[in-house]
């Protein structure tokens, strides 16, 4: 698979799915991986972007290790799911930059009208996972990394 092909089916697979498994390091179990459910929407440049509540465990994670991943697999393939596509992004989260703020939250609420409510409370905040790599599996035989160099461009 030729890379512009591998960052094309990256690109098509953030975008056509709303969740992922985010895995930051656990806090109270001494770095062990930690996984939970995560829906995302994209940033302007295609970074996930997610929200994420000051109760949740990854999330006093990640605000003392900013490294995660965010593995996104094909829905429509649960059923066979290693024939479908899925990526591991790996990255640093950081809360969105105050001049980006309105943008992500248009983007998240676009994807996730419900969450209209959480933006209301005081413990809920938007963070962006910075990509610095990305391991994409297209099926048998078709795999590679994606740097965010090649991500981000175009």
């Amino acid at each position: 698979m030729a890379i512009q092909d591998r960052v094309e089916s990256v690109r098509r697979l953030l975008s056509q799915e709303r969740q992922g498994v985010l895995c930051t390091l656990s806090q109270k179990h001494g770095g062990w991986p930690f996984g939970s459910v995560t829906p995302y929407a994209l940033s302007a440049a295609g970074e996930p972007v997610i929200l994420v509540s000051e109760l949740a465990e990854h999330t006093r994670n990640l605000r003392a290790d900013s490294r995660v991943s965010l593995f996104v697999q094909d829905s429509a393939a649960a059923d066979t799911p290693q024939a479908g596509a899925r990526l591991t992004l790996m990255g640093l989260a950081a809360p969105v930059p105050e001049n980006e703020i309105a943008d992500a939250a248009r983007r998240y609420l676009q994807r996730f009208p419900e969450a209209q409510q959480n933006f209301q409370l005081g413990d809920f905040t938007l963070f962006r996972i910075e990509v610095r790599q990305a391991r994409f599996i297209g099926g048998f035989g078709e795999m590679g990394w994606v740097q965010r160099d090649e991500l981000l461009a175009g």
